[in-house]
C-alpha cells in the first residue's frame, strides 16, 4: 500500500527501503581518475563497463564481479563515449575528432577513423551495420567496417541522438539552436526540424516508441519533455534536478531514469509521466547508463572533495502497480 500511495502521489524523496526505486549494491573505486566523467558501455557478456574518463584522456576497464579497474587505455584525447562492436570496441574522442577501434578483449589499437573534432555522442545501428557518430559544428557520420561511409548536414552540433528502430529516421537534439531535428537514414538528410520552445539546453534523449514519445531531457529551465514523434508537439512536462546528461527507459518496467549533475537520479513513471522518487547521489554525477537485461544502473561519480572517482552500481525497482 505505501509503494502504491508513494507512486500515485509521485512524491519527491526516495520511497521507504523495502521499496527503493534504485538499491545500491556496491561501488567500484577509479582510483586516479580526474575531472570530468563521460558515457559507458557495457560488454554483451554483461560483465565489462567501459567508462570514458573524458577529463582523464583515458578509458577504463571494470570487471563487475571482481568489482575493480582491470585494465586502462591512456592518451584517448578526450573520450567521450564508447560500444562494443564486431570484435572492437570503438571510442570516440572529442579532442582529435576520431572514431578509435581497439580489440574487444586485448584492447590494443587496431585502427582509427578520422570523423570530426568534437566526436560525441555515438550509437550502433545494428540494421543498417554501422555507427553512428554525432561530429562538430554539425553533423552525424556514419562509420562502417572502420571507414567512414556517409555524412548528414546538421544545423548546429548534435547531442542525444536516437534512432528509431522501426523506421528509418534519426531523432537528434541540437541545444545550441534549442531543435529536435529529424534526419532519414535512407535518404541521407534532414527530413524536418522541430523547435524546443518550453525549455533550453536539450541534451539527452530517449525514445518511448510505445507511446510514440520522444523524452528529451532540458537543462535551462531544468525540464523532462515529451514529444510526439509525428510531430514534435509537447505532450508532456515534468520539472527535474539541474545539468540532466543521460536518460533511459526500461522497456519492461515503463521506468524512465534521469541523471543529473546536480546531485540525484530521478525515477520516472514513463505512462504516468509522474516522478517515482528523487535518489541522491553527487555533485557532477551526470552520466549513467541502463542495463535493462541484468536490472542494473551504472552512475558515474567524478572525483569530488578528495573522494576518489566510483562507478555505482544500483539495482533497479521491477514495474510498479497499474491501475
Amino acid at each position: 500500500m505505501m509503494r502504491r500511495i508513494a507512486l500515485l502521489l509521485a512524491t519527491a524523496t526516495v520511497a521507504h527501503a523495502d521499496d527503493e526505486p534504485l538499491k545500491l549494491e556496491c561501488a567500484v573505486l577509479l582510483e586516479g581518475v580526474r575531472g570530468r566523467i563521460d558515457h559507458m558501455a557495457l560488454a554483451a557478456d554483461g560483465n565489462r563497463l567501459v567508462v570514458a574518463a573524458l577529463g582523464n584522456d583515458t578509458v577504463e576497464i571494470v570487471d563487475l564481479k571482481e568489482r575493480k579497474v582491470v585494465h586502462r587505455i591512456m592518451d584517448i584525447g578526450a573520450p567521450t563515449a564508447a560500444a562494443f562492436v564486431g570484435g572492437h570496441l570503438e571510442v570516440a574522442a572529442a579532442r582529435d575528432g576520431k572514431l578509435h577501434l581497439f580489440d574487444e578483449t586485448s584492447y590494443e589499437r587496431r585502427h582509427s577513423v578520422d570523423v570530426g573534432a568534437g566526436a560525441d555522442p555515438l550509437r550502433v545501428d545494428a540494421e543498417w551495420k554501422c555507427t553512428w557518430v554525432g561530429v562538430g559544428e554539425g553533423s552525424l557520420v556514419a562509420v562502417e567496417k572502420g571507414a567512414k561511409r556517409f555524412e548528414i548536414p546538421l544545423a548546429g552540433h548534435p547531442e542525444g541522438f536516437q534512432l528509431e528502430t522501426k523506421g528509418p529516421r534519426i531523432f537528434v537534439n541540437v541545444p545550441d539552436r534549442a531543435m529536435v531535428v529529424v534526419a532519414d537514414r535512407e535518404r541521407r538528410k534532414v527530413a524536418v526540424t522541430w523547435q524546443v520552445e518550453e525549455a533550453k539546453d536539450n541534451y539527452p534523449m530517449a525514445l518511448d516508441e510505445k507511446a510514440g514519445r520522444i523524452l528529451v531531457g532540458c537543462r535551462t529551465p531544468p525540464r523532462l519533455l515529451a514529444l510526439d514523434m509525428k510531430d514534435g508537439t509537447v505532450k508532456a512536462s515534468l520539472g527535474i534536478p539541474g545539468d540532466v546528461d543521460d536518460l533511459y527507459l526500461d522497456p519492461k518496467t515503463r521506468l524512465l531514469y534521469a541523471s543529473c549533475g546536480e546531485g540525484f537520479v530521478d525515477v520516472v513513471d514513463a505512462d504516468r509521466f509522474g516522478r517515482v522518487a528523487r535518489v541522491a547521489t553527487g555533485k557532477g554525477a551526470r552520466t549513467c547508463l541502463l542495463d535493462p537485461k541484468g536490472g542494473r544502473l551504472f552512475l558515474a561519480v567524478p572525483m569530488l572533495e578528495g573522494k576518489p572517482a566510483e562507478i555505482r552500481v544500483y539495482r533497479t525497482a521491477p514495474a510498479p502497480p497499474r491501475d
